[in-house]
This record gives structure tokens, C-alpha cells and sequence, in this order.
């Protein structure tokens, strides 16, 4: 463990990667980690605040304010208050004031302002002027302020994560949906000549005469077998595969269809949307305004034709994750 009263362009001059670091400032009118500072750890420990810097470890701990350019990539993330960047895979912020965070699990007590792109968020008490969009679960126990919006949206995720590999993932399924074609046309070809040929094959082979027509006969048919088994064990590969990608690209497109909104206690403010967008040729939004609501869970059903709904019951299962994110800090 490395101990540092601050870490400024001076006294940074290597990365710690295999190393533990801990910056402590008792002084809180000035910041534990200058502007300028490029940080790379295994785990980073500040007791104090973060200027302008960017800080890379498996785990950064920070008990104080991050600035609103600082950027923080990290397994684990754990802020007092945070203003810049974090893209982590957990993260525990006590207040969320204009930042941006980018991660799989999103753990907020106050949040305002601040922009979350997330599988799973939860929200103790919004303010006003955020955008959260998730893929799984938005929990929020209360909204108190105005021109909040709360997606569902798997475009958010094609436009930050892996777009480009989604994209790739939608061109082999048109390849392989006309490859399926190609194969199963094949099948039918050679299907059909067995058929046709199955019974005067039969004939010729108990007459066991040594006929150049027979033999010739005999020879196709056994060829249209072979390519029947061929194409058939193509056919199970790509249908397989098929199966596969098709499974993952429709995951995204209805990822509606799998996420919920919820609102634990009550909203207070005003021009709070929910909207649910089931992306296609033509994108398709469902939206709801919330108005003196309590206690309800949003949801999208029907693929065919789909609707917003909600219901008051909340099921606790669908809330464990969230004490599980607690437990990690």
C-alpha cells in the first residue's frame, strides 16, 4: 500500500499497477488528486477531492467530490459525490450531480441532473433534469422533481456499447436467412428425386442384372441420398446458428419487452416521462407521464400488439439485485 498526503504531474511519474494506493488530505479546501493527473492502479483509495484527472483501477474508492471533467474507469466504483465521468461495472454513488455514468449496475441515494446509462439502476430520491436508461430495471423510490425522463431504449445501448458488433450480428442473420433458403431449396431437390425414384430403385436392385442404365441409375440415386444427408446436416448447422444470433439481436430490439420501470414510493414533480421504444424499420415509442402516482410497475406487453401497463404489486424479486449492490460496498 502507497500512502500520499496528494498526487499531482509532479510526483506522478510511473503507473502502479501491481500496487494498492491510498491519497489522504485532511485539509477539505484542498483536492487529493490535481488537475492534470493521469492515475493507473490496481485499487485507489481518496479521502478527499478529485479535480480534473483520470483515474484506471480494478476498485477507486472516493470520500469526497469528483470534478465534472474527472473520469473514473474502474470494476467497482464508490463516490460521496460525483459530478464528472465513471464507466465501471458497479457502481455506488451517494449523490449524482450532473455526471455521467456508464455501467452494468447503478446504485444512487440522491441524483440530480445526471445522465445513466445502465442494465440495472436504482434511485433513492430524483431531483430534477435526469436521463436513465436502462436495459433490465429503473428503480427509483421517489421523484420530487420536474423533466425527469425514464427509458427503456435499446438504442441508448447500440449508439455506447458495441454497436458495431450488434450491426454485424444483423448482417449475418440476413446471410444466414438466405443461406437457410439456399439449403432448404437443396433438400427439396433431392428429396424429391428420392421419392420420385425410390421405388423403381427398389425393382432394379432385385433384378440384380449387371445393366450399364441400371448401374447408372442406381449410381444417381445413391449420390441424391448423399446430398440429401449433407445438405440436411447443413441445415441443422445453420438453423442452429441461426437460432443463436437471432436469440441475441432480438434480445436487443424487444429489449422493452423485458425491462420494467418502477416506482416504489411517489412522484411530487411534474413533466416526469416513462417511455418504452421497440426499435425496428420504423421505431416505435410508449409513453406515460406520471401524475400523482404511487407505488406502480411499468411494463410493455404484447410483442404483437404492444401496450404500456402497469400494476401496483410489487414483486420483491425483482428488487433483490439492489441489496446485493449494497453488500459489494
Amino acid at each position: 500500500m502507497l500512502y500520499f498526503k496528494e498526487l499531482n504531474k509532479n510526483n506522478v511519474d510511473q503507473d502502479y499497477l501491481d500496487e494498492d494506493i491510498t491519497v489522504e488530505n485532511n485539509n477539505q479546501l484542498e483536492s487529493c488528486i490535481k488537475s492534470g493527473v493521469c492515475i493507473k492502479a490496481r485499487n485507489v483509495f481518496i479521502k478527499g477531492n478529485v479535480e480534473q484527472s483520470n483515474i484506471i483501477a480494478s476498485s477507486v474508492f472516493v470520500e469526497g467530490q469528483t470534478h465534472s471533467r474527472s473520469e473514473i474507469k474502474a470494476s467497482s466504483v464508490y463516490i460521496k459525490h460525483c459530478k464528472g465521468s465513471v464507466i465501471a461495472d458497479c457502481v455506488f454513488i451517494e449523490t449524482l450531480e450532473g455526471g455521467v455514468i456508464k455501467a452494468k449496475k447503478v446504485y444512487v441515494d440522491i441524483c440530480g441532473s445526471g445522465k445513466i446509462i445502465a442494465d440495472f439502476i436504482y434511485i433513492g430520491k430524483c431531483l430534477s433534469y435526469n436521463e436513465l436508461y436502462a436495459k433490465q430495471y429503473l428503480v427509483f423510490e421517489e421523484v420530487e422533481g420536474n423533466m425527469n425522463t425514464f427509458e427503456i431504449n435499446p438504442e441508448k445501448f447500440l449508439h455506447e456499447i458495441n454497436s458495431k458488433n450488434f450491426f454485424q450480428k444483423q448482417l449475418m442473420l440476413e446471410q444466414l436467412n438466405s443461406k437457410l433458403k439456399y439449403v432448404i431449396e437443396q433438400l427439396d431437390e433431392a428429396k424429391a428425386y428420392i421419392v420420385n425414384n425410390c421405388h423403381n430403385i427398389y425393382k432394379i436392385k432385385n433384378l440384380n442384372k449387371k445393366n450399364i442404365v441400371y448401374k447408372r441409375n442406381i449410381e444417381l440415386y445413391n449420390r441424391a441420398l448423399t446430398k440429401y444427408q449433407n445438405q440436411f446436416n447443413k441445415y441443422k448447422d445453420v438453423v442452429k446458428l441461426f437460432y443463436v444470433v437471432n436469440t441475441q439481436v432480438d434480445s436487443v430490439l424487444n429489449m422493452a419487452f423485458n425491462g420494467k420501470i418502477i416506482l416504489k414510493k411517489y412522484n411530487k414533480g411534474t413533466d416526469n416521462l416513462i417511455k418504452f421504444t421497440i426499435i425496428g424499420k420504423k421505431n416505435r415509442d410508449y409513453r406515460y407521464i406520471l401524475k400523482n402516482d404511487y407505488c406502480k410497475v411499468f411494463y410493455l406487453q404484447n410483442r404483437k400488439k404492444p401496450n404500456l401497463r402497469f400494476h401496483t404489486d410489487l414483486n420483491q424479486e425483482d428488487l433483490l439485485w439492489i441489496e446485493k449492490i449494497k453488500k459489494c460496498f
